[in-house]
């Protein structure tokens, strides 16, 4: 175990990670996966900076195990560092010379940075419920224009469209300040 903090950026994918350090002297790929990173991240000294760019959802796990293990983690705007590229005149377009400068960006301009701190455990769970209730307006929405025009129909239309409704609400019951505003996001078209 190397001692000395050292500043790492990592350019986030689906499935790998590709990891460049400011100094330039470590470039690896690893898989994207807890086991790998937990085990990559042992290595390191506690204290060391862990900079990504926000990918989707795909830097989630490396970020929550990175801060778990006492790094510094900075998630960063991808505008931000495409800007920087081009400012420090950077050609090529390769996941370890992203990383390295991602680790150039974080070792240069950490004193403006803010720390990623993980989410408290609420804000988690009501994206789960939103993203639920996404499904759930749009397989409404197939079902309101799916019936639409069959007159036989209409009653159990409605009968489906007020079940679904339902099921909005009980999916925020946990937040019951959010069950009525969701139930206007609800309405079918």
């Amino acid at each position: 175990m190397d001692n000395k903090s050292r500043v790492f950026g990592i350019d986030v994918s689906k499935a790998r990670l590709a990891i460049g350090d400011y100094e330039g002297v470590v470039r690896l790929n690893i898989d994207n996966v807890p086991t790998a990173i937990a085990q990559w991240l042992s290595g390191l000294a506690p204290g060391s900076i862990i900079a990504m760019e926000a990918t989707g959802a795909y830097y989630q796990g490396l970020a929550a195990l990175a801060h778990a293990a006492g790094m510094r983690v900075f998630v960063l705007n991808p505008r931000t560092l495409k800007h920087y590229a081009e400012a420090i005149g950077q050609r090529g377009k390769t996941d370890p010379i992203d990383a390295r400068m991602i680790a150039r960006y974080a070792m240069h301009e950490q004193a403006k940075l803010f720390a990623w701190e993980p989410p408290p455990a609420a804000t988690d769970r009501l994206g789960q419920l939103l993203q639920r209730r996404e499904r759930l307006v749009h397989a409404t929405q197939l079902l309101a224009q799916s019936l639409a025009g069959v007159s036989a129909l209409k009653s159990a239309r409605e009968e489906l469209l007020a079940a679904f409704a339902l099921g909005v609400d009980a999916l925020f019951c946990d937040f019951p300040d959010t069950a009525i505003d969701a139930r206007k996001l609800f309405v079918p078209a």
